[in-house]
């Protein structure tokens, strides 16, 4: 059953009366698989084409509600239905994505570099090799989003977090994309 309504109900569970682990067990009744080990903040499900991403995380909340949702930017995941809001707790259905090739956690490496460095500055006036390696790989669009992020990180008080795990490949397109590069502040 994939009809999570709009009241915070996910495979018949209310999402504010649930805890992760009773979702995730219905998850796999309907031919979810765990795709990770649950994350410190998330939980992601695949099947078929589709992901899941069951969440505890309102600097998740803030990128998709800032940047993701009201985009159409290539390099942020396409939202399929969602997202879906508890108390405490909230998922959304996601394309399905890969994880990087070797060479792209090189790619991934630089992003996050030049996450921490941008600060209000221009992303480009960080360090030139990693600037020319970002282009090279995704185009002037990947550093523009970069700045997105970077400015969203900046402005309500987030952390970047742009890793191996929260950059991933579309399987037919070979784009990278930036899946979850925020996280709360402690």
């Amino acid at each position: 059953m994939r009809n999570p309504s709009a009241t915070g109900e996910l495979f018949g569970i209310t999402l504010s009366k649930a805890n992760k682990s009773a979702i995730i067990l219905e998850a796999h009744k309907n031919g979810w698989q765990q795709m990770n080990k649950d994350g410190r903040y998330a939980t992601v499900l695949v099947k078929d084409d589709q992901a899941l991403k069951i969440f505890a995380d309102s600097a998740y909340l803030e990128f998709l509600d800032e940047l993701v949702l009201p985009s159409k930017n290539d390099l942020f995941p396409i939202i399929l239905e969602g997202p879906i809001i508890g108390r405490g707790l909230a998922a959304i259905f996601l394309e399905r994505l890969e994880p990087l090739s070797l060479q792209d956690k090189k790619i991934a490496d630089h992003l996050g570099i030049l996450l921490d460095v941008a600060t209000d500055e221009d992303v480009l006036d960080a360090e030139p090799f990693r600037v020319d390696a970002v282009r090279e790989r995704m185009g002037q669009n990947g550093l523009d989003t970069l700045a997105q992020i970077a400015d969203l990180v900046n402005r309500l008080g987030l952390r970047g977090d742009i890793s191996t795990q929260n950059l991933m490949r579309r399987p037919n397109t070979n784009e990278l994309v930036f899946t979850d590069p925020v996280q709360p502040e402690y």
